[in-house]
């Protein structure tokens, strides 16, 4: 993980993990958050790059982290959907999704993280604060203001507002 100089592209700082960084970071506070495929999710110092926390999550993160509130959103290839905390690094809630990798990113709204999985092919929505899934279904999503869109192996296309209840 590099932090460069906007103007010039100069290095500041450099950080070393025990693999790839394909995600991107997010900023919280003082603070830039990242996954590895060392499958780590690591915390350090925005201003100088000394490590702050970094929790071992037993499988690579290839995906962005995600702040949601006070909290990071990860996915991993050890089929979880994980919740940190951002000061600490503490675990706040894990949600293991049966042998389907979370490689998406979380789409985060009304306090709902709605995720897609690889072998599963399916779409979940888990509250933030807890990890409870609201709901489930087969497809791979993007979110916008008014709606999450899925489109199924059929080629058929659903909506989900923000209104939708878990299981419809």
């Amino acid at each position: 993980m590099y932090a460069l100089e906007p103007a010039s592209g100069r290095e500041i700082w450099r950080f070393r993990t025990g693999d790839m960084v394909t995600g991107t970071p997010a900023v919280y506070g003082d603070f830039v958050i990242f996954n590895s495929y060392d499958k780590h999710v690591y915390a350090v110092k925005a201003d100088d790059g000394s490590l702050q926390w970094k929790r071992d999550l037993k499988g690579e993160l290839p995906s962005d982290v995600v702040i949601a509130g006070d909290r990071a959103l990860i996915g991993s290839r050890s089929y979880d959907l994980s919740a940190i905390d951002l000061s600490s690094g503490e675990m706040r809630w894990q949600r293991y999704v049966w042998f389907s990798w979370i490689e998406s990113a979380p789409n985060v709204r009304d306090g709902i993280a709605c995720v897609g999985t690889s072998d599963a092919l399916k779409l979940f929505a888990f509250d933030i604060r807890d990890g409870r899934m609201q709901w489930g279904f087969g497809a791979s999503p993007v979110a916008t203001e008014q709606a999450v869109y899925a489109a199924d192996l059929a080629g058929r296309v659903y909506a989900f507002s923000s209104e939708a209840q878990p299981g419809t």
